[in-house]
């Protein structure tokens, strides 16, 4: 039993060291998309709060306020996320 499990181990260890090995990508001649104001991302606003938090809770106007803020303008391309 305990050579079984060492082997799984060495066989655990090995999978995680191939899989860590990065593969080089070729470069290509590809122009790159076009972005809103010349972003390469989509920002990301999070928003976890809790009932039993008070601190949590209270952040809740500010990113109402940035979501008026951002939802309709095209070139501020930001995604709300939000959860109770």
């Amino acid at each position: 039993m305990n050579k079984g499990r060492n082997l799984l181990a060495i066989t655990v260890c090995f999978l995680f060291v191939v899989s860590s090995i990065s593969i080089p990508s070729g470069a290509s001649n590809e122009e790159p998309d076009e972005y809103p104001n010349g972003w390469t991302h989509r920002p990301i606003m999070e928003q976890f709060t809790s009932l039993g938090c008070p601190p949590c809770m209270g952040i809740d106007p500010d990113v109402a306020k940035l979501w008026k803020e951002f939802r309709e303008e095209p070139g501020q391309p930001v995604t709300f996320v939000s959860f109770h």
